[in-house]
């Protein structure tokens, strides 16, 4: 089962206005699914009438973002 991105990483930093700049993690054994997590589907094809839940592993932050990881 999928952890929710929110029990892992911190919310934005609301004092970035640039709503194109956001932290860029690294993610590994990466596996795109429909909302319901019941079948593999194409990232490309994600948008806001298809969902997806992307399921992987988070590489280790580098020192400078530790601070965005809840954990």
């Amino acid at each position: 089962m999928a952890i929710p991105e929110s029990r892992v990483l911190k919310a934005k930093d609301p004092s970035i206005l640039d709503k194109d700049e956001w932290p860029q993690f690294k993610l590994t054994n990466v596996d795109v699914y429909n909302a319901d997590e019941t079948d593999l589907v194409s990232l490309l094809k994600a948008d806001d009438r298809l969902p997806v839940t992307i399921i992987g592993s988070l590489e280790e932050l580098e020192e400078e973002q530790s601070h965005l990881c809840e954990h």
